[in-house]
């Protein structure tokens, strides 16, 4: 679909005032008149914004740059694609920019075959530039905003609709889904705001699993008679850690609002997890870090491999018992 340029915009726009100062002269239609106005507003900033980052997209120096951000992230530049992206203010403008895809393994050749049937593709430029997929970031929030303020998707869609944002309810769903997977990937530095004072003080953190059932529905067709077609209900183990802060006197330091987080992934996902937080604290301002922990040899076997990955001083950490297992153990003992 061609795009008017700026140049036609602007004419339409004069028309455009043109005729809703007679109706507003006839009908007092000052809504309409907002509204109109707006949406050429819209659809010149559109024309202007592609004007700024189109160029952009296919620079030489900029390319370069994505090449070099790709290589860290294992992706190679495939080729240009010239794709239709939307802005926040909800207007759609199509830009040619640069296809990222997995670097293939060097060795191999049936394990490369099999990623690269499996492999997707990236648009490294708009993501550089603050694109979720092909949606402007400042619009998606909006939508993930709307999604949990609203009482449902379709009153939310209803409300984004007034503000000029015409999405449907499966598009709603799914970027709020997208939203809400760029933000765990991103759950440690977001949990941050500034004001952690950890100089002197000992990081305390503390790791176990935890049991929950999730239901799961059965399978086949629901028998004759039988009102619901019912569900299993298997145990499963989540991995759980809590990050706080204790003083020289060892009492909890309140200022510090302590973290919990947890995961349904195995233990190499929880501390996968549990390492972002870690990095994204000043961990070398503490005077020593101290995981706490059950007796489980799943949780002493990666805190080894997270020390040694977070080069933290061996003489600064510390592994315990905590005392309510500790406790448990020795009850155990006297019984």
């Amino acid at each position: 679909m061609p795009q008017p340029s700026i140049q036609e915009l602007l004419a339409e726009m004069e028309a455009t005032v043109e005729e809703r100062r007679e109706l507003l002269a006839r009908d007092l239609d000052f809504a309409g008149l907002e509204q109109a106005i707006t949406a050429c507003m819209d659809a010149l900033g559109a024309a202007l914004v592609k004007q700024v980052v189109a160029p952009l997209l296919v620079e030489a120096g900029y390319i370069a740059r994505l090449k070099r951000l790709g290589g860290q992230r294992g992706l190679k530049f495939k080729e240009y694609r010239t794709v239709w992206v939307r802005l926040g203010t909800g207007q759609w403008i199509a830009v040619q920019t640069a296809y990222f895809i997995k670097a293939q393994p060097k060795s191999g050749k049936r394990r490369a075959k099999r990623q690269r049937r499996g492999s997707r593709g990236a648009y490294w430029g708009l993501e550089a530039l603050g694109f979720l997929g092909h949606y402007r970031m400042s619009l998606v929030s909006e939508v993930g905003e709307m999604a949990v303020l609203c009482p449902s998707l379709a009153v939310a869609r209803t409300v984004l609709a007034r503000r000029g944002l015409e999405l449907d309810v499966k598009t709603v769903r799914r970027l709020c889904g997208d939203l809400g997977h760029r933000g765990l990937a991103l759950r440690g530095e977001v949990s941050l705001d500034g004001s952690e004072a950890l100089a002197g003080r000992t990081l305390v953190i503390g790791i176990d699993g935890g049991r929950l059932r999730e239901r799961r529905p059965k399978c086949g067709r629901k028998k004759a008679g039988q009102k619901r077609q019912g569900y299993h209900t298997d145990w499963r183990e989540p991995k759980l850690f809590t990050i706080y802060v204790t003083d020289a006197e060892g009492e909890i330091v309140r200022e510090f609002r302590p973290f919990h987080d947890a995961t349904l992934g195995n233990h190499e996902a929880m501390f996968a997890v549990l390492e972002r937080y870690l990095r994204a604290l000043d961990v070398a301002a503490v005077t020593r870090v101290v995981f706490c922990g059950d007796g489980a040899a799943w949780i002493w076997a990666d805190v080894a491999a997270l020390i040694e990955r977070l080069g933290l001083e061996a003489a600064a950490t510390h592994q315990v018992l905590d005392y309510t297992h500790a406790k448990q153990n020795l009850h155990e003992i006297l019984a």
